[in-house]
This record gives structure tokens, sequence and C-alpha cells, in this order.
């Protein structure tokens, strides 16, 4: 899928028009909204695509787990107890697996849920839910300095 169709989903687009015809969009339930292509850019804007990378606040490697996110993930069983957060390709798939997480979750719908999850990964499903409470459909204007450049960037 093509990243232009991608972000026409994650704003609500159900078709468009391509050569004097209408395309349907697959819903989120047909098609794997969180592409590979996707899932590329975030571990680039994430860490630069360095497995060696640690952020100023203890998150590990290309995905940039916190070690205790990282083991509720394996308590899920959302990825094999054995994987290791020093593991590349181990990050690469408890992204995607987490991600797939966030975005099923149910979501009030003050929430855009594409834009929600995002943030969810970057500053925690719980801070978003927080925010939802206290501030509405303006819960975004309130989330930490970061998460906004990092929703700015995945989502221009």
């Amino acid at each position: 899928m093509k990243l232009i169709t991608i972000l026409m989903i994650m704003m609500g687009v159900t078709s468009y028009c391509q050569s004097n015809k209408i395309v349907k969009i697959p819903s989120n339930k047909d098609c794997a909204i969180f592409t590979n292509e996707f899932l590329k850019l975030q571990r680039f804007y994430e860490s630069t695509n360095d497995q060696n990378k640690i952020s100023k606040c203890g998150a590990i490697g290309v995905a940039q787990f916190m070690p205790t996110t990282w083991e509720w993930i394996k308590k899920k069983k959302l990825i094999p107890n054995h994987y290791s957060i020093n593991n590349k390709s181990h990050q690469i798939v408890a992204q995607k697996s987490y991600m797939e997480y966030l975005f099923n979750r149910p979501w009030k719908p003050m929430f855009n849920r594409y834009r929600a999850t995002i943030a969810s990964y970057n500053c925690g499903r719980s801070k978003v839910l927080k925010l939802g409470e206290l501030y509405g459909k303006d819960w975004e204007m309130y989330l930490p300095l970061e998460t906004k450049n990092y929703l700015r960037k995945l989502l221009p």
C-alpha cells in the first residue's frame, strides 16, 4: 500500500477519485495500517535505526522500548518470552505487534485512533487516556512537546 493511501486512511478518507473512477480504500479490518514502510519511518524517528541507542529516559534499541514496556509486552504474550530487548529483529517484531495492540484497544470518540496509537507508542497509553479525560477533544494540545513533534514527523 502506498504511503499516500495510508495517510488518507489515517485522515478518515474512505474513497477517492482516480482516472474518473471512485476507488474505495480498504478499512482497517481489510489491511494492516502499520505497513513496513510506516514502521521503518517510525524506527528512524525513534533511533535513526541504531540498535545500540539508549534514550535519556532509558528506552533501548531500534524501536526504543522501555524495559518495563518490553516485559509487559512479553507478559501479554504479544511477543515470545525468549525475545530480547537487545536483539534488533526482536524489536522490529515487537514494534509491529505493540502498534497493532495499541491500535485495537478501545478508544473513546474524542480520539483519532491513528493519532492516539502513535502518541501512545511515544508517551504511553495511560498518559494519552488521561489527557483525553482532562481535556476532551483538545487532548493533543497537552501532549509532551516530544510527542507533539513525533506526531508531526510521522503524520505530516
